[in-house]
C-alpha cells in the first residue's frame, strides 16, 4: 500500500467522477501499475515537485492520487490517517497526544501543516510497526523515540514557563533584556542543551508544538 491509497482508504470515497476514463497506465508518483488518469487532470501547470515521482516518464497518476488531491483538507489542514479513518487535527491541542504519545494502529500517516497550501501526501510517508514519521511541511520528522521526543518536548516546555520566549528557543538566541529577567542561568542551561539540536526538524517541529500564551494561562498544558 502506498500513501495515496492510504488516504483514499481513510476518507472512504463514497462516489468519485473522474474527467477522463480511468486506464491501466504506470503512475508517474508511485512506479506502480494500475487504474490511472491524465497527470495533468490531477495538477496545476504550476507543478514543480517533480523530483519526487518515481516514475518522471508517466504522463499518469493513479485514481488515489487524483482522489486525494481533490479531497479539500489534504492540503488545507493537518490530519492523520490510517486504513479506517481520516481525522482533521485543528489546534495544536489535538495534535500534541499523536506527536508526544504512541499510537496504536499498525498503519498510519500523519502531516501537519502551517501553510495551508502544500499536497500533504506527498509530505508524508505510511508509518508500520514502531515507526513515527510525520510530515511537517516540507520537513519529515521522525519522531519514533517517545522517551527523547517527550524529553525535548518538557524541557522546551519548562524553558518557555520560566519566561524565555518561544522565537529564543526556536533561535536559540536570547535578547540581553530577556536573559535579565529569566536570570543568565536558566538561559545559559537551555542554551547548552539547545545549541546542537536547534536546527534538527525534531526541535522545528516541537517549537510549533509549544502552548500558545492562552494555553498557558488556561493551565491547558
Amino acid at each position: 500500500m502506498n500513501i495515496f491509497e492510504l488516504y483514499s482508504n481513510a476518507v472512504k470515497f463514497e462516489h468519485i467522477e473522474y474527467p477522463k476514463q480511468p486506464e491501466m497506465q504506470i503512475c508517474c508518483f508511485t512506479g506502480k501499475e494500475c487504474l490511472c488518469i491524465p497527470l495533468k487532470e490531477c495538477v496545476s501547470n504550476g507543478f514543480v515537485n517533480t523530483d519526487i515521482l518515481l516514475a518522471p516518464n508517466s504522463k499518469y497518476a493513479s485514481i488515489e492520487v487524483f482522489q486525494a488531491f481533490k479531497h479539500h483538507w489534504e492540503r488545507s489542514s493537518s490530519w492523520f490517517i490510517t486504513d479506517k479513518e481520516f481525522i482533521r487535527l485543528k489546534t495544536k491541542l489535538e495534535i500534541r497526544p499523536f506527536v508526544l504519545n504512541d499510537i496504536k494502529n499498525d498503519l498510519w500517516a500523519g502531516y501537519i501543516t502551517t501553510s495551508y497550501k502544500k499536497h500533504g501526501t506527498l509530505k508524508t510517508v505510511i508509518n508500520l510497526g514502531n515507526k513515527a514519521f510525520w510530515g511537517f511541511e516540507n520537513l519529515l520528522v521522525d519522531c519514533s523515540d517517545k522517551k527523547k521526543v517527550n524529553e525535548w518536548f518538557q524541557i522546551m516546555l519548562t524553558a518557555l514557563k520560566n519566561g524565555i520566549y518561544r522565537t529564543s528557543i526556536e533561535t536559540c538566541d536570547c535578547q540581553p533584556a530577556i536573559i535579565g529577567k529569566v536570570g543568565i542561568k536558566t538561559w545559559l542551561d537551555f542554551y547548552k542543551w539547545g545549541k546542537d539540536k536547534y536546527q534538527s526538524p525534531l526541535y522545528q517541529f516541537l517549537c510549533y508544538l509549544l502552548p500558545s500564551k492562552e494555553e498557558l494561562k488556561n493551565n491547558e498544558i
